[in-house]
Formats: C-alpha cells, sequence, structure tokens
C-alpha cells in the first residue's frame, strides 16, 4: 500500500510514476494500492492524468492511515490524513515493513518504494526496483 497526503503532491507522484514504470501492478501475488486523503473524483482525475493502473482508495478521514500509525494530524491546511509511506503486507497479512518519510516533501534517496522493493522481493515477489525522478514530476 502507498499512502499520500493527498493526490497531485510531485513527489508521492513520482513514487507512483515510478512504480508504473517498474511494472507492480502486473506482479502476481501482488497488489499496490494507492491511498490519500483525497476524494473518488480527485482520484479519478489523478489516474487518468497519470496512467496509474492500480486501485486508488480514499482515506477521507485517515482511519487506514492510522491502522498503521500513520495519521498525520495536519499538513498543509488539512487535518487527518496518512502520512507518505509504502507499507508491505505479507501473505498472513502481518506487517512486513513500512517505509516513511517524515515529510510529504522530503525527496529522500531511496524513495520508500525504492526501500520496499526489497522487502517484497525478501518475501520471494519478482519484483523490479522502482526508478524514483523527482525532476519528472
Amino acid at each position: 500500500m502507498l499512502f499520500a497526503p493527498a493526490d497531485f503532491v510531485p513527489e508521492c507522484t513520482a513514487e507512483l510514476v515510478a512504480v508504473r514504470d517498474a511494472g507492480w501492478h502486473t506482479v502476481d501475488g501482488l497488489a499496490v494500492i494507492f491511498l490519500s486523503g483525497d476524494s473518488l473524483f480527485s482520484h479519478a482525475a489523478y489516474a487518468d492524468q497519470h496512467d496509474l493502473p492500480f486501485a486508488l482508495v480514499s482515506d477521507l478521514h485517515g482511519s487506514v492511515a492510522e491502522t498503521y500509525g500513520l495519521l498525520a494530524e495536519e499538513w498543509e491546511g488539512h487535518s487527518h490524513i496518512p502520512r507518505r509511506a509504502t507499507v508491505v503486507v505479507d501473505g498472513d497479512w502481518d506487517v512486513a515493513a513500512i517505509h516513511r518519510t517524515d515529510d510529504p516533501l522530503d525527496r529522500v534517496s531511496p524513495a520508500p518504494v525504492e526501500d520496499a522493493s526489497e522487502t517484497l522481493r525478501s518475501l520471494g515477489l519478482d519484483v523490479q526496483q522502482p526508478n524514483v525522478d523527482y525532476a519528472r514530476t
């Protein structure tokens, strides 16, 4: 699961595009789900603009983010929204790893999705390492 406070945040978009380009949505045994605090209408425009081929879920009040300890009390004037993170859940529904940033606008290297690829490979999934290019978005 990929979490972000909102759609259209450039650093989060760079990660999603990298996951798309790495083909994670085509890997057997792997479900890619993106959650943000935005609405389904925003998700539809976002998925269309960036050709995102995986599920986009609205976590409007942050209840899913809170379950994983990823609830931001406030960010950019919004409250109770997800932090930027990648959560890997294994086949037994146990959390294998959480890779996160403190600030959604951080251009960290490696990015949370890049760290998550190592976790996914350790679980036996044949995933390509995403190449997050922050300058592209």
